[in-house]
C-alpha cells in the first residue's frame, strides 16, 4: 500500500491496458499527469530502482527517506531538523494521525516544492541540492501540516488558509523556542515584515 501510494503521488500508475476515461474526471484510471503509466514489471523496476530508501530513528520517530541516487548524502542533514521539529510538535500537540513514522519522498522539480499527506511529505529535487543550505524553514512548516491539515482536517479547500496559518505559526513557535535572543529578535522582525508585505518569509 505504501509503495502504491508513493507511485500514485509520483504520477506513476500500475494499471491494465484500459484507456477508458473515468466519467468524473475524463482522465484515465489513476493519474498520468506527471509521468507515463507503468504497464509491466520492467517499467516498475526501472522506476523504483531510481530511489534509495534509508530509515533513521530520531527520538520516538522513524523517518524513512526515499531519495534519488545522488541525493542520499543529504539524508542526515535533513533527518536531524525533521526529527527535532517532530518531537517539538508532539510535545505541543500530541501524536499526529500518521503516528510515529514519517516518510520523506524526493520528487522532481516539475511539481510543487513541498507537499504533504498523512504520514508522508514530498520534497522537490532542488531542495536536496548540496550547494544550497538545508531549507529548515520549509521543513518546519511542512512537518506542521501533519497536525494542521492531516490530523485536524479541513471542511473544504476554502479553509486551507487555516492550516497554512497554523503551520506557519507552529514553525515560528519552534524557532522561538530554539533561537537565542538576538537571532529571535531578527526572526520576529522578518516575520512582521513578511506579514506587512502580505507574503511569507522567504527561505532558501
Amino acid at each position: 500500500m505504501r509503495l502504491q501510494a508513493f507511485l500514485w503521488l509520483q504520477g506513476l500508475v500500475i494499471s491494465p491496458h484500459n484507456d477508458a476515461p473515468t466519467p468524473s474526471t475524463g482522465h484515465t484510471k489513476g493519474t498520468d499527469i506527471l509521468m507515463p503509466r507503468i504497464r509491466n514489471a520492467q517499467q516498475l523496476h526501472d522506476a523504483v530502482a531510481q530511489y534509495i530508501t534509508r530509515t533513521l530513528r530520531f527520538g520516538g520517530y522513524e523517518i524513512q527517506f526515499n531519495t534519488k541516487a545522488g541525493s542520499e548524502n543529504r539524508i542526515d542533514s535533513f533527518a536531524e531538523p525533521i526529527g527535532r521539529v517532530l518531537e517539538f510538535y508532539t510535545r505541543q500537540y500530541g501524536l499526529p494521525a500518521g503516528g510515529q513514522k514519517l516518510v520523506v519522498c524526493q520528487t522532481d522539480d516539475d511539481t510543487l516544492d513541498t507537499y504533504s499527506g498523512s504520514g508522508i511529505i514530498f520534497l522537490a529535487s532542488k531542495l536536496f541540492d548540496s550547494s544550497r543550505p538545508v531549507p529548515e524553514d520549509k521543513l518546519q512548516r511542512e512537518v506542521a501540516y501533519q497536525w494542521w491539515g492531516q490530523t485536524v482536517g479541513l471542511k473544504s479547500f476554502d479553509d486551507a488558509w487555516l492550516s497554512q496559518g497554523l503551520a506557519e505559526w507552529s514553525a515560528f513557535t519552534y524557532r522561538e523556542a530554539n533561537l537565542k535572543a538576538g537571532t529571535l529578535d531578527s526572526a520576529q522582525r522578518e516575520e512582521q515584515e513578511a506579514r506587512q508585505h502580505g507574503g511569507r518569509r522567504s527561505s532558501a
